[in-house]
């Protein structure tokens, strides 16, 4: 079982309703569907690629090698991981996948 993390939020939004919504809106946009309960979804993941280790969260900066931008959401495909951003998933562009195989590892919002 994942680790509870902080409350929902999306970086930048201070209503909770416009949270929701562009969470909402952003998996729509990746064709994922939204989890109703916030400890379903996920605010962090680690992951392993060609040896190399990663980490995202939600209202942090990517490392560079994936762009360097904040964090807007972390979906789940069935086994597949998006992890998307401004530019990458969120207002156009393709998410950051990550696939089973690169042994993610995540923690969830609480409640």
């Amino acid at each position: 079982m994942a680790k509870q993390g902080p409350k929902f939020f999306v970086p930048g939004l201070e209503k909770a309703a416009d949270a929701e919504k562009v969470y909402e809106a952003t998996a729509k946009y990746n064709k994922v569907a939204v989890p109703k309960k916030h400890s379903d979804r996920i605010c962090s993941l680690a992951w392993t690629r060609n040896g190399n280790k990663y980490y995202a969260e939600v209202g942090f900066p990517l490392e560079e090698i994936y762009g360097g931008e904040t964090v807007m959401a972390i979906l789940k495909d069935g086994e597949r991981y998006y992890i998307c951003t401004p530019n990458s998933g969120v207002l156009g562009g393709f998410p950051i996948i990550v696939n089973p195989n690169n042994l993610p590892v995540f923690m969830r919002f609480s409640d």
